[in-house]
């Protein structure tokens, strides 16, 4: 358990540094979102609590490296997390199209939530136009690596899933 959760940060950090450092330096009007690729992927794999843990720790490390007011994306991506995790176990994780759909609709729901909680605090205008090409655009290109998300946790799920489940460690091991 503490593995995997250590292997998601891991993963979180990663795409959290990689979409700072390159992705948001691309002549591109919006880029695509690799931390909220981990936290679908994850919430649908693990469910409600998972996700929403690594939602609020894959927002709030946006908050610190983007520089925007602590919590904004923190709550933001704590609610997509939890809205994934809660339609997990409605969700059949071995058709090919369900992590692009999910990619492109996480997208969505958090630049919605993101906007709204904006516009609720006042933090700035919100223009509605921009922001839905803007969507569009980012969650083609979030839908796109999305795969590769999936499967990166997959591989995590494969490395810390333990080797035999119904075997109890002696205490001749612990003399």
């Amino acid at each position: 358990m503490l593995a995997r959760t250590a292997l998601l940060l891991g993963l979180l950090i990663t795409g959290t540094v990689v979409d700072g450092a390159w992705l948001a330096r691309l002549p591109l009007r919006a880029s695509p979102d690799l931390s909220i690729l981990v936290v679908l992927a994850a919430a649908l794999r693990y469910g409600l609590l998972p996700g929403a843990l690594l939602g609020a720790a894959a927002g709030y490390l946006r908050d610190l490296v983007g520089g925007s007011p602590l919590g904004l994306y923190m709550l933001s991506y704590l609610l997509v997390g939890a809205a994934a995790g809660a339609v997990a176990p409605a969700v059949d994780l071995q058709q090919r199209a369900v992590a692009p759909a999910a990619a492109f609709a996480g997208v969505a729901a958090l630049a919605l939530v993101t906007a709204g909680l904006v516009t609720l605090t006042g933090v700035a205008a919100v223009h509605w136009v921009r922001l839905t090409g803007e969507v569009l655009l980012t969650g083609a290109l979030t839908a796109v690596l999305a795969g590769l998300a999936d499967r990166a946790v997959r591989a995590v799920d494969h490395l810390t899933r333990r080797r035999y489940a119904g075997r109890v460690i002696s205490h001749g091991v612990l003399r």
